[in-house]
């Protein structure tokens, strides 16, 4: 053990040794039998590779060579394999075979421990330099490569001669290659090629293969900047003809010219906004944000977020679409009045099903509606939940629906409450999902709006009512037991004539008729237009609606649903009751009997209200909360009721025999939700005015006129 530690060790320090001078590293798995060292000793490994190198067949040499380059890179010693590869591999007629031979000249130390170069280099130079000169174009163009892998000027020097001739070589992959090799030369060893500039301004001019010029651009960029200017200065008209890459190429030359000289910005404008209308989604991207770079006036940042809207739209990938409201969210900080004509090319990606582009494009949108466009930006919302609707009859895809669609509703409740004129829209578009059987969250969420909606616009209250109590009788309001309590609160705080009064209560009512509740009314009567079963016994299969919505198909026999075990637990006009009186769920039986107080005492306050009705009244809300109090405390309950619960009952049948003021009930939680409406008013007007301080232009400041 102590021995693999060792040698583990040495191979991870010539490992490192050798990325000093190697341009590639290649993982093996050295512990299986491929990597040659777990079997028999180091020099068979060796033996072995050198006789398959000296074999005449092509697959056992090429093999011996990969097997050779896995080991070296991989800090196995194998100093001795390198005159065996200049001998039985370059030499060899196969391109592929001499390629993988110069991989591994790239990873050997051309230097011996002396520090003097290696006496093998000498036949290395000499074959490079044959290859050079080669007829054939590819082994010239994979000995400049090599070239390029180099990092010995001593290895260089003999080479540069046929470096430079190559830049005039009839093949366009032989000269792309050779100006790369000189670029590399020049960079590392500037005194091998002192003109290389020159020289390569002059073959640019002469240069007609864009790959050609756009490596020569390139070195003149990174080597010679004012060369490159004035070559993009004779030639700035014809920028919008040019390849992608060298498009891309001057608008890096634009950005760097005019970071050092922001002087110079105007003189490049003008092709910026060509570029803008290139057929390639990178030069556009590019001008883009270099255009934005450059100027900060309206038609500068107009034109860029048009182009990336238009991106956003075309773009099928969604991480480029992310990319693209990204820079429109930096945007929207300095220029949202710029961004505000946008808002439609924004509400476009919503036509992607990815959920992260969804919400981030909404938020975008959010911030930018505006007076003038908010009615066209509802009209979007309204059409894509009803897209939604029509989707996800799946049952796996019915989260997916249900969380865009409570997105929908999230941004329909901000943009509502924002803009008061489109409450009466927002209201009835939202009215159909209060009964939403796909999404529990955007039941919860309509409720939510129709609440802060009753708080803050009293003229749709009546409306909101007359919407809520069609959910609360219809069949289908079977998403959550939260959503019933919302609209019973909704009910029981704003019902304010008698007849919205008397509608709400007798509602209500029916959710836990009948009365009182008692163990032995626990399950709900059949109802009449059923057909009779052969008997009380006999195994029934009937469709069910789950709680999560979904709809399943029920075989179980009377005698098991008499004792509640296979009964659903939906909030339906059953539901509540079963739900009281066979889950023991009193939290929602409170709400009830609040409720149903709340009205009977906002009943009592109405001027010409008829006495008789009152009293009824009274009397069912009360026998209602004695009753589930008496049913909490019973044997037959499936739980004991808790004492808030029950604190809370009591303190509802005093609020209605006269012993408990009316006002302690009725006004309670309706101060506490004023309160917090307040509050949220306070802090978005708070954080308006910083919004608008941000963007105020001061008096000293210059406004640039168009």
């Amino acid at each position: 053990e102590g021995g693999s530690c060792g040698q583990r060790g040495l191979r991870s320090k010539m490992a490192s040794v050798l990325e000093r001078h190697c341009t590639m590293l290649i993982n093996a798995d050295m512990s299986s039998g491929g990597g040659g060292s777990g079997g028999g000793s180091g020099m068979d490994d060796v033996a072995d590779l050198r006789k398959q190198l000296e074999s005449r067949e092509l697959g056992e040499k090429m093999d011996a060579l990969k097997k050779l380059l896995l080991l070296h890179l991989n800090g196995e010693k194998m100093d001795g394999m390198l005159m065996a590869v200049i001998q039985y591999v370059l030499p060899h007629e196969d391109a592929h075979l001499r390629k993988l031979g110069l991989y591994f000249l790239e990873t050997v130390d051309k230097k011996g421990p002396d520090g003097a170069m290696l006496p093998e280099m000498i036949l290395v130079v000499n074959m490079i330099r044959n290859d050079l000169v080669h007829a054939n174009e590819y082994t010239r163009g994979s000995a400049l490569r090599f070239c390029c892998k180099l990092n010995d000027a001593e290895l260089l020097e003999p080479l540069v001669p046929s470096v430079r001739a190559n830049l005039e070589h009839r093949h366009s992959y032989v000269r792309r290659n050779a100006v790369l090799a000189v670029h590399f030369i020049f960079d590392q060893f500037e005194y091998l090629i002192p003109d290389a500039p020159e020289l390569i301004d002059e073959f640019l001019r002469a240069e007609s293969d864009l790959a050609c010029r756009r490596n020569a651009l390139a070195m003149l960029v990174a080597t010679d900047e004012p060369r490159a200017v004035a070559y993009l200065h004779e030639n700035i008209q014809q920028v919008p003809l040019w390849s992608e890459t060298l498009q891309l190429l001057s608008l890096e030359l634009i950005r760097q010219v005019c970071r050092a000289s922001p002087a110079e910005k105007g003189k490049y404008i003008q092709i910026i906004f060509a570029l803008l209308a290139s057929p390639s989604a990178a030069v556009v991207y590019q001008s883009a944000t270099t255009l934005i770079a450059l100027s900060a006036t309206p038609t500068a940042i107009r034109a860029s977020a048009q182009s990336f809207c238009s991106l956003l739209a075309t773009q099928s990938d969604n991480n480029i679409k992310l990319i693209m409201l990204d820079r429109l969210l930096e945007l929207k900080k300095a220029h949202a009045h710029v961004l505000q004509e946008l808002v439609m090319d924004v509400l476009r990606a919503l036509s992607s099903p990815n959920m992260e582009l969804r919400r981030k494009s909404l938020n975008l949108a959010m911030d930018l509606i505006t007076n003038r466009n908010v009615e066209e930006v509802v009209t979007v919302l309204k059409k894509e939940l009803q897209k939604s609707s029509q989707t996800g009859s799946d049952q796996s895809d019915w989260a997916a629906v249900g969380a865009y669609r409570q997105l929908l509703v999230k941004s329909l409740h901000t943009i509502a409450l924002k803009f008061k004129h489109v409450v009466g829209t927002v209201v009835a578009m939202l009215g159909d999902y209060v009964d939403d059987e796909q999404g529990v969250g955007t039941a919860a969420d309509v409720v939510v709006f129709f609440r802060e909606v009753c708080e803050l616009f009293p003229k749709m209250r009546a409306d909101v009512l007359s919407r809520l109590l069609q959910a609360l009788n219809s069949r289908a309001l079977v998403s959550s037991y939260s959503v019933v309590r919302g609209v019973m609160w909704i009910l029981s705080e704003y019902s304010a004539s008698p007849a919205e009064v008397r509608d709400s209560f007798t509602a209500i009512v029916k959710l836990i008729a009948p009365l009182p509740l008692r163990a032995d009314t626990a399950q709900p009567e059949e109802a009449e237009e059923e057909e009779s079963g052969p008997s009380s016994m006999a195994a029934t299969k009937k469709p069910v609606v789950l709680a999560d919505g979904t709809y399943a198909s029920q075989t179980a026999d009377e005698s098991l649903t008499e004792t509640g075990s296979s009964v659903p637990k939906l909030a339906s006009k059953s539901g509540v009751r079963e739900a009281i009186l066979v889950s023991g769920d009193y939290f929602l039986g409170v709400a009830v009997c609040s409720s149903l107080c709340k009205l009977a005492l906002r009943l009592g306050f109405i001027e010409g209200a008829p006495v008789e009705l009152v009293n009824k009244v009274k009397a069912e809300a009360m026998l209602a909360s004695a009753s589930l109090a008496t049913f909490g405390r019973s044997t037959a309950a499936p739980a004991t009721i808790d004492e808030g619960s029950v604190t809370r009952l009591i303190g509802c049948i005093r609020a209605l025999n006269g012993d408990l003021k009316a006002d302690l009930v009725l006004a309670s939680s309706r101060d506490a939700f004023s309160s917090l409406m307040d509050e949220k008013r306070q802090k978005d007007q708070r954080i308006a005015r910083e919004q608008a301080e941000k963007n105020q232009v001061g008096v000293e400041e210059l406004v640039q006129f168009e």
